[in-house]
């Protein structure tokens, strides 16, 4: 079974988090997820994670640095997430293509959403990454 290579972000903006609920007529439709999108021939992650936020939300990010893979089996695919932690420049969302809306949520929040599996794992590591950084 082929396994999608994807580019997401863990994309904060003065603290909250963004996340995008998947179009509802797309596979797992209805359910958010950390944003990006499908790596590209001859494209490195940070590139494509840096088209997708632009193609698809029109939002210029900065990259600070890796966070983590998460690989998960679906039916169809198996999907290898590679996570990297940004940095939105703005919060304004123009464009929305990939998506039916969005919402900046508080790190802790992110679990009360109805995620995609792949996402799962990457809200948990999270959460546990910003309370380690605040008890330091």
């Amino acid at each position: 079974m082929k396994t999608l290579q994807i580019a997401a972000g863990i994309i904060t903006y003065q603290g909250k988090v963004l996340l995008g609920q998947r179009l509802f007529s797309k596979d797992q439709g209805g359910l958010w997820e950390f944003p990006g999108g499908k790596l590209e021939e001859h494209e490195t992650l940070q590139a494509c994670l840096k088209r997708e936020l632009a193609e698809e939300m029109n939002l210029p990010i900065e990259i600070d640095s890796f966070f983590m893979k998460s690989v998960c089996a679906y039916e169809t695919k198996n999907v290898c997430l590679h996570v990297f932690l940004a940095t939105a420049l703005s919060p304004q969302i123009t464009t929305l293509t990939a998506h039916e809306t969005y919402v900046w949520a508080s790190p802790q929040d992110l679990i009360k959403y109805n995620l995609a599996p792949a996402d799962v794992p990457v809200a948990k590591a999270y959460i546990d990454f910003i309370h380690k950084k605040a008890s330091v």
